[in-house]
């Protein structure tokens, strides 16, 4: 009897050792699996940060962009007209610079992100339309 006894301690602790093996192996791949995923979070983080940190310009270059926005404003206050009439004027400025309206938009809007790049664009604004007013006097 014993022997059967110390057999089935001997079989009972060959399976709590083989059970702890199963799970150390399990802990080792969950750890891989986790620091591989953890490392992928952590690239797509710094990725993502990168890509947000660098600025892109305007849709539309600033200096065509001050000739589409002052005839805009001349347009708009020069006539008064109905609000179709008026977008189809508007996309014949657009047309008339090779712009598209879904440009322009992204134009303003990066402007809209710096209430500074508006100041410096206003006052170039501003100089154009000067020019243009002082040439249609002439």
């Amino acid at each position: 009897m014993k022997k059967n006894n110390q057999n089935s301690i001997i079989y009972n602790h060959k399976t709590i050792r083989s059970y702890d093996q199963t799970e150390e192996t399990r802990f080792i791949w969950m750890y891989g699996c986790m620091k591989s995923h953890f490392s992928k979070i952590i690239f797509l983080t710094i990725t993502f940060v990168f890509l947000s940190a660098c600025e892109k310009g305007p849709a539309i270059p600033e200096d065509q962009f001050i000739k589409v926005y002052v005839d805009l404003l001349i347009l708009h206050d020069t006539t008064s007209v109905k609000t179709s009439v008026f977008d189809s004027l508007k996309t014949s400025v657009f047309k008339n610079y090779g712009v598209s309206a879904k440009e322009y938009d992204a134009t303003i809007n990066y402007y809209n992100s710096n209430p500074k790049k508006w100041e410096a664009f206003f006052d170039k604004a501003i100089a154009y339309a000067e020019k243009l007013k002082s040439e249609t006097k002439k």
